[in-house]
């Protein structure tokens, strides 16, 4: 299991307020690998009704960057959004959620999840003229 710390307050702002599908922001602050067990401590009691986080490494600048994640337990799974409030993906289970959530945050490759974030990068870019 991953040592993670939450910290709340994160600075958004850039030229304009970020608009989070599930506010208000978790954060969670880690360098290894997260399983299903560590997230939903993290964030389970906010699944029903959706939760927006942010995974974030330990070292770098206060105002460093990191992975956001939007997430909602739906009847069939954890249902992954856009910053624009849209289904991206569907997971059947934590296992699975926790895998791309590892993955896209450069925790732990997988050659599965980098298919599915194809899938959801190609669903959610807009068509170029």
């Amino acid at each position: 299991m991953s040592a993670c710390a939450r910290h709340r307050g994160v600075s958004l702002m850039t030229d304009k307020q970020l608009r989070l599908p599930f506010p208000p922001l978790e954060t969670v602050v880690t360098d290894d690998p997260l399983d299903w067990e560590t997230i939903y401590e993290e964030i389970g009691s906010r699944l029903a009704a959706g939760v927006s986080f942010v995974v974030l490494r330990s070292r770098g600048p206060e105002d460093r960057g990191g992975y956001f994640f939007h997430i909602k337990q739906v009847a069939d799974g954890l249902a992954l959004f856009t910053f624009e409030g849209e289904r991206a993906l569907l997971f059947p289970t934590g296992d699975a959620c926790a895998e791309y959530i590892n993955h896209a945050a450069g925790l732990a490759y997988s050659e599965e999840m980098w298919e599915r974030a194809q899938q959801a990068n190609l669903k959610t870019q807009p068509e170029q003229q």
